[in-house]
Order: C-alpha cells, then sequence, then structure tokens
C-alpha cells in the first residue's frame, strides 16, 4: 500500500483533480500548462493505482464515476496543501515575486502602488503581472496567484478581501462629432448605436448590467463587441460608428487621452428611468490576497492604492 501511494505524485494528484472540476482532458491540459498526452498518461497510471477506470468517456468529455467522486475530495485538500508549502520553499535571498492578475488599465496604478508600499514596508518585490480571467478566484485560493483586482467578488475561504472603490460614475463614450452627440442623450435614444462593451472583472458569468437594464426597459439593442481590453476597446469606439456604455472603472484617463473620443456621464439616464435597484449598475473594486501574504503588507497595498485613486478622480 505505501508502494502504491508513493507512486502518487503531486502532478498526478492535479490532474485527478482539474479532470473531475473541468471533464475535459483539452482544458486539464491547459489549466496545466502540459501537454493532453502528459495528461492522458497520468490519467492510465491512476487507473492502474485505483484499479477503477474512474472517468467514462462520452461525446462532450470525460464524466467522473462514483470511485472519482469518493477520492476527488481527498485529492483536492491535498493538492491545495502542496500549493500552501510554495512560500515556504523560497530562499531568503531570492527576491520575492508578486503574481498579481488585473485588467491591463488598473496595471500602471498597481505598479505605482506597489512601489510606494514597497518603500513603507521595506520590501523589494519583483512584480509579474498576469492577465485576469475568470480562473484567478481559483488561482488566488490556492495561492498561485498573490493578488488580484476583482470587480463584486463573492466572499471564499483562504481569500483575503480589501475594498478599493465603489464606482459612482457611468460613461457614455464615443468618437467626436458622433452623430449620437449632436442631440440630448435620453433613454429612447442611447441604445439607438452598436454598443462595445468592457468586461468588468467578474468571477462568474455575470450578463453585462447595461443589457439587463435595456431589457427591462424593452429596449432594442445591439452588441458589436466585448472585451476585457480597454485600449482595444477604446480605439474601436474611435474609428466606428459604435459606442460605449461603461462603469468608470478607473477608464477616464485613457478617455481624456484619446483626442479623437468625448465621453458624457449618464447617471441621470438610470435616475430617471424606472429600474429595479437590482438592475441599476453598482460595482466595488476589491483588492483580494491570498491567505499566505503578508496582511500588513496587503493592508498597506490597499491603502497605497485607494490613495492613488482618490487622487485620479481628484483630478478629474
Amino acid at each position: 500500500m505505501q508502494k502504491s501511494l508513493s507512486k502518487l505524485d503531486y502532478f498526478t494528484l492535479s490532474v485527478l483533480v482539474e479532470l473531475f472540476e473541468k471533464q475535459s482532458a483539452t482544458v486539464a491540459a491547459c489549466q496545466l500548462e502540459t501537454t493532453q498526452p502528459k495528461i492522458s498518461r497520468a490519467l492510465h497510471h491512476l487507473r492502474d493505482l485505483f484499479g477503477d477506470e474512474l472517468f467514462v468517456r462520452h461525446q462532450h468529455g470525460l464524466e467522473p464515476n462514483a470511485m472519482a467522486a469518493k477520492i476527488y475530495p481527498i485529492a483536492k485538500t491535498i493538492v491545495e496543501q502542496y500549493h500552501q508549502l510554495q512560500p515556504h520553499m523560497q530562499s531568503n535571498m531570492q527576491m520575492k515575486e508578486l503574481n498579481i492578475a488585473a485588467q491591463p488599465h488598473f496595471c500602471p496604478l498597481l505598479a505605482k502602488a506597489i512601489k510606494h508600499t514597497n518603500e513603507t514596508c521595506q520590501k523589494s518585490y519583483t512584480i509579474n503581472f498576469l492577465p485576469w480571467t475568470k480562473d484567478s478566484q481559483r488561482q488566488i485560493g490556492t495561492s498561485l496567484l498573490d493578488y488580484c483586482v476583482t470587480v463584486n467578488p463573492a466572499a471564499e475561504p483562504n481569500i483575503q478581501q480589501y475594498p478599493l472603490f465603489q464606482i459612482k460614475r457611468f460613461l457614455f463614450v464615443a468618437r467626436k462629432n458622433h452623430v449620437a452627440l449632436k442631440q440630448p442623450l435620453t433613454l429612447d435614444n442611447v441604445f439607438d448605436f452598436p454598443l462595445a462593451l468592457l468586461n468588468y472583472p467578474f468571477n462568474s458569468n455575470a450578463t453585462h448590467k447595461l443589457v439587463t437594464i435595456a431589457e427591462h426597459l424593452k429596449k432594442d439593442y445591439s452588441v458589436s463587441m466585448k472585451t476585457h481590453d480597454l485600449n482595444l476597446l477604446l480605439g474601436h469606439i474611435a474609428s466606428s460608428n459604435d459606442v460605449g456604455l461603461m462603469a468608470d472603472l478607473l477608464v477616464h484617463p485613457l478617455i481624456a487621452a484619446n483626442p479623437e473620443l468625448t465621453s458624457l456621464e449618464i447617471n441621470s439616464l438610470w435616475r430617471d428611468a424606472n429600474v429595479p435597484s437590482g438592475a441599476r449598475p453598482e460595482y466595488h473594486l476589491i483588492l483580494q490576497a491570498a491567505d499566505t501574504c503578508d496582511s500588513e503588507y496587503s493592508q498597506a497595498l490597499a491603502e497605497h492604492i485607494c490613495t492613488l485613486i482618490a487622487q485620479q478622480e481628484a483630478a478629474l
């Protein structure tokens, strides 16, 4: 028995966990940054060790059986405990690297905040910025990420949350001299043009709030583009007849820096509309920190981010 257990290494257990959760060898390979043949070999190894098929292949992927469901929670716990060892394996002489997931337009402000926090806490951390994805919540919960900046995240174990900013301003963005700007914006005409929407860093498949409002008001609308990349979105708006409706999640400086764009605050449109409070856009920007992060450093980082956001808001 002990000899068999010694063959259950971290990678093999991680394959079991990913296959159970994703039910796809392709997705598991992507999550573990490996190849499908290695996933197949690990699955074959698991089947030999447990004397069971564990997963049944069907048209849309791999379906776990009763044995897989029984051992999955144990494997999941072991993999999570492996992740807890990671910060203790770094040499004291090695400069710590902070892995941070954020949308690109947040990163310049975050870089300044980390510089100030390093000085305050007398640290020397390297910044490794990573793209924010819907999987960032899972990665930070298992300490694969140190920090991420998210909108309206759900509370999760092993994740500390630090409120940064409540977004209260909503903008209509269009190229200068757009025909929409030649008349007052109202609920009757604001959805007349194709919408280019900024996907906010939600960790769920949430319907865009502005789409929810349009549907509640029974307004016809069309969406031409949705993206997490603000620069891509603004470039598209500047060169097309499409318009943007977006919460001001620190987007105003980039809009103001583009001479081909103009923006209008449209908060009054939502106030004037008979929209249920549950459908009105309400966004809270949150810094999430893994449990393995130094709480004093995390608190100082959140405070520096808040200070920089306040300075940016005051300059508007």
